[in-house]
């Protein structure tokens, strides 16, 4: 009985021992790969993106054989080995930044994505377009068992060209053709003109364009900051105005930046916005003024009327300029306002004030204050800054000072009647 069961275990574990030792040799299943775009495959002109490629493997075992005799190989047939992929431009307006990558193996049903960096050319033309992928792989063609410890391996190396679709959208491009400005000042307002044409390939309706600075600390800040064009067709030339304030801080003929985008709406009847373009406003410098007169000269206790010559010595012309005298002891003034007028760039113009000086004031230079009032061409009202007026203060002529001088006329007016009565006396009688 003992020795029945001993042979049955024995002949089950020679059958389970034949079977683990069993090789196993595949017939079929070479890789399968293709590329795809994993998402958009939509792009604007001017772009950089990152274009993931989907890298798929769909090779399957289909038929095998498990036999004693065999060896099972290191290897499977349907592994995509070593694996480079590499996109290129083909006949698309873009340019690939990324080399070929070495993605290494890819077993039978599975995937892996591969990023590839790409610029679209920004004077590219909207429309469909194919680049080309290329799949380099080796895999396992046969492997033939020799004896039952040796395996003999076949690889095989192939390439695979997969044409790939992308659509370059139509958008606005824009393009600053000219910049002026007028009456653009340091503390003042102005004009901001561009002639700007769209160089991409929508035809937009309802467009606008916004202008924007460049940086929070731009002393230029637009009063009118938004232009209705309306219908913007690819190469149309388009005249696009703004009003731009200057802060006083601007410094003289510097160009500070701007950035300038069109909001339109799109041919899918969506709103859209062009990438930002990035240009350059000049400022001239302030509307100074200068005092170009000679100082007047007074005595203390003289009251006396004083002309000032102002002349405009900034890059604008003014109109309605009035003058402000500030006067404080020991002047005193009846008035302290004058009417310039009209003053064009490197003009003069004299204004007059009354005032009275102090019996008790030192002979000096003094310096009092004025300030001119004026309207600047878009009519804006500014105020100068401070501009000192020198008065020369001369002391009275003393008690002695005038003494001589009297007796100085009496001695003249002596000779002159002496002389005129010796004449008389020397003329002949008639």
């Amino acid at each position: 009985m003992w020795f029945r069961y001993f042979l049955l275990c024995f002949l089950v574990a020679s059958i389970l021992l034949g079977s683990a030792q069993a090789g196993t040799q595949y017939l079929t299943g070479p890789p399968e790969i293709s590329a795809a775009i994993s998402g958009t495959n939509e792009f604007k002109p001017g772009e950089t993106v990152t274009i993931p490629l989907a890298i798929q493997n769909k090779g399957l075992f289909t038929l095998r054989l498990s036999r004693p005799d065999l060896v099972t190989p290191d290897y499977l047939p349907n592994t995509a080995m070593l694996m480079t992929v590499g996109m290129m431009a083909g006949e698309a307006p873009l340019s690939v930044k990324s080399e070929p990558q070495m993605i290494g193996d890819i077993p039978g049903d599975t995937n892996r994505l591969v990023p590839f960096m790409v610029q679209i050319n920004p004077d590219a033309h909207a429309g469909t377009y194919q680049i080309p992928v290329s799949l380099v792989y080796t895999y396992l063609w046969s492997a033939s068992s020799e004896g039952t410890d040796n395996i003999a391996y076949y690889f095989k190396t192939d390439q695979k060209i997969q044409n790939l679709i992308i659509v370059i959208r139509p958008v606005v491009i824009l393009r600053v053709q000219n910049i002026s400005v007028g009456y653009l000042n340091a503390g003042t307002e102005g004009y901001l003109n561009l002639t700007l044409q769209n160089t991409g390939s929508e035809h937009a309706r309802e467009a606008v364009i916004h202008i924007v600075p460049n940086a929070v600390t731009n002393p230029l800040q637009p009063t009118d900051s938004a232009a209705y064009i309306g219908q913007f067709d690819p190469g149309a030339v388009v005249q696009a105005n703004f009003k731009i304030s200057a802060d006083s801080s601007a410094e003289a003929y510097k160009t500070y930046p701007f950035n300038i985008y069109c909001e339109y709406v799109d041919f899918e009847g969506k709103t859209t916005q062009s990438d930002q373009v990035t240009f350059g406003v000049p400022v001239s410098g302030k509307i100074q003024f200068s005092i170009v007169s000679s100082p007047p000269v007074i005595h203390p206790g003289e009251q006396k009327v004083i002309e000032i010559a102002y002349q405009n010595t900034g890059s604008e012309s003014v109109h309605d300029a009035q003058v402000q005298l500030s006067t404080v002891s020991p002047f005193t003034g009846t008035d302290d306002t004058a009417y310039l007028g009209a003053l064009p760039q490197g003009a003069n113009g004299t204004v007059k004030f009354k005032v009275t000086l102090d019996s008790s004031a030192t002979a000096k230079t003094y310096g009092i204050d004025s300030e001119i009032r004026y309207l600047d061409a878009l009519d804006n009202p500014h105020v100068s800054d401070t501009i000192k007026v020198p008065i020369i203060v001369l002391a009275s002529p003393g008690i002695l000072e005038s003494y001589t001088l009297l007796i100085l006329i009496v001695i003249i007016i002596g000779i002159v009647i002496g002389g005129a009565y010796f004449l008389r006396r020397r003329r002949p009688h008639q």
